[in-house]
């Protein structure tokens, strides 16, 4: 587990270290949409599977991450 601490360039670097690690996999809530595909592609090379929760970031997925998991909030 991290903590970005609210800065894209922080978590970018996380998910790098992550990777440096190898872990098997990762869950990110990414902070911003764009800046972090260098660091997806970069964990893809590395045959580590990321999945995306709550928001999401630029790339496709299969291909910059596995899925996004998100949920759709309604006001009634």
């Amino acid at each position: 587990m991290t903590d970005a601490q609210g800065q894209t360039s922080k978590q970018f670097s996380d998910i790098e270290d992550l990777i440096a690690r190898q872990v098997e996999a990762i869950f990110l809530a990414p902070r911003e949409y764009e800046g972090l595909t260098p660091a997806l592609e970069t964990a893809r090379a590395a045959k580590i599977p990321v999945f995306l929760i709550d928001r999401e970031a630029a790339g496709r997925p299969g291909e910059h991450f596995v899925s996004f998991l998100g949920s759709l909030t309604f006001d009634f």
